[in-house]
């Protein structure tokens, strides 16, 4: 089941309003893992997706264009899914994943050409 578009959000328009919406993403799921006091239980979220960053919408040439709003350098841990933390969806965040020791100028290399490339889009 779909999210009719009129529930989909808007991509943010500036580095403020994104920084926003990171932080509003952050402070929902620690709420709702607040809200497990107990430790028992199961947190549900429900996330919108718009159909076209997944490619199915009915008038989709193909294979989802590419238009996250943020860049997150994150660890490679599994049981850190950097897109439910900040509340978001697929295509909205580009994740660099570091594992170990990695080194943080090839990290800061990829997320540099990354934004290049979208800026130039």
């Amino acid at each position: 089941m779909t999210a009719p578009m009129s529930t989909i959000r808007p991509r943010p328009t500036d580095a403020e309003s994104a920084r926003t919406r990171l932080d509003d993403g952050s402070r929902s799921i620690s709420a709702l893992l607040d809200s497990l006091t107990d430790g028992t239980g199961t947190a549900h979220r429900v996330i919108p997706v718009d159909p076209r960053d997944l490619g199915l919408a009915p008038d989709a040439p193909g294979a989802p264009k590419q238009r996250p709003y943020a860049a997150v350098l994150g660890c490679s841990d599994a049981r850190v899914p950097i897109e439910l933390i900040f509340n978001e969806g697929p295509n909205d965040l580009f994740v660099v994943r570091v594992a170990g020791m990695a080194s943080a100028a090839k990290c800061s290399a990829a997320s540099s050409t990354r934004s290049t490339t979208w800026a130039a889009a």
